[in-house]
């Protein structure tokens, strides 16, 4: 899915009232290798979303929006082939993360509108009941990947990209 879907879905899960909540997304087609293809308008689908069902205890795996759609119309049905317990996850090491979901929304929203030269590649969450989140960050004209893992992080890089 592009970005704007993206951001389309996260709204979405917000309508949920906390029982959905983002697990992972990525734009790294490595990961994902469907995740570079192109949709029907010919834009490239670049992200991959992993929506946790906090009630059910369950994951689904969101390439497109009509997938998410197909998830609520089911009522989010653990028979569904697409959706995985959430058992099925291990965390690959101790999680830092101390951003909130409201954070992460926060950091999205200020990229888009003052600082074009960062864009978001990764959205991580912790296991816990009440997940906290990590990102990471690219910025123009520098290599790799930033990891954000609480707010205060983004305030230094955001002062550094003035």
């Amino acid at each position: 899915m592009t970005y704007r879907e993206l951001r389309i879905l996260f709204a979405r899960i917000a309508r949920h009232d906390g029982r959905l909540t983002v697990l992972h997304a990525t734009d790294d087609p490595l990961a994902y290798p469907l995740a570079n293809m192109k949709n029907c308008d010919g834009e490239r689908r670049s992200w991959s979303v992993a929506v946790r069902d906090h009630l059910r205890g369950t994951y689904v795996r969101v390439d497109h929006l009509a997938v998410f759609e197909q998830y609520e119309r089911t009522s989010f049905d653990p028979a569904t082939p697409t959706i995985v317990p959430l058992t099925a996850v291990r965390e690959t090491g101790p999680r830092t993360f101390e951003m909130t979901w409201v954070e992460v929304l926060h950091v999205l929203d200020e990229i888009e509108r003052v600082y074009p030269q960062l864009s978001v590649s990764l959205v991580e969450a912790t296991l816990g009941r009440n997940p906290r989140y990590g990102m990471g960050v690219t910025a123009s004209g520098r290599a790799g990947r930033i990891l954000l893992s609480r707010y205060a992080s983004f305030e230094r890089l955001r002062e550094q990209a003035g």
